[in-house]
């Protein structure tokens, strides 16, 4: 419990009144540094619409509330919006790499700890993912240019997403959106890709996004 100032002359406790460093009062844009009636300046500044901690230590004992007044649920984080701070599930990304070459027209499963792709699914070609999420991007570069190639998404042999025709450049990237990418723990995931024709040797980057949440 703090100590009450009724009855008190300020000369005997104005050590220990909080007031601005300048004297002034607070603006509306530049915070100002706060300090005690010796003028001891504490890490905290202050506006009319903003506070800054500099340098200082910041303790929370009770609810922490983003920009919208809402308590985060458990293992949850704040991330700015751009506009303000909301409550989201965190995430984890990975990137895996996958070299295999192609040689002619049909259907080809990525290899995952191989250089050698399968003309169908096997161990070699199947990811077990530790957490739930989604593939967000997939990026193919051919030694080759073919047209109308196809790339599958599967959990085992359920259809998950594709992109059933896009063109690979010869030695150049491209960005293969899957209609949808969504997985749980344990799926058994894995990719077919199906060739036009002589793509030669093959360069696959897969990103995956986990939705992972804090341990509390």
């Amino acid at each position: 419990m703090g100590t009450t100032l009724t009855g008190q002359r300020i000369k005997d406790s104005y050590a220990g009144i909080v007031k601005t460093e300048d004297d002034a009062a607070f603006t509306a844009s530049t915070p100002t540094a706060l300090s005690d009636g010796y003028g001891n300046v504490c890490p905290i500044s202050v506006a009319q619409d903003s506070v800054e901690i500099n340098g200082g230590s910041f303790k929370i004992g009770n609810e922490l509330l983003d920009g919208a007044g809402n308590v985060g649920p458990a293992g949850n984080v704040l991330v700015s919006t751009g506009t303000g701070v909301e409550w989201q599930i965190p995430y984890a990304y990975n990137v895996t790499h996958h070299n295999f070459d192609v040689t002619g027209f049909g259907n080809y499963y990525i290899p995952i700890n191989s250089l050698t792709e399968t003309a169908s699914l096997d161990m070699q070609s199947i990811i077990i993912p530790p957490y739930s999420g989604d593939v967000v991007k997939v990026i193919i570069k051919a030694e080759n240019s073919v047209d109308t190639n196809g790339l599958y998404m599967y959990n085992g042999a359920t259809a998950i997403g594709n992109n059933a025709n896009f063109n690979l450049v010869a030695d150049t990237a491209l960005v293969v959106a899957l209609t949808s990418g969504a997985f749980v723990v344990g799926d058994s995931i894995n990719f077919k890709l199906v060739s036009a024709g002589n793509l030669g040797k093959l360069r696959v980057s897969i990103v995956w996004k986990y939705t992972v949440e804090i341990p509390v």
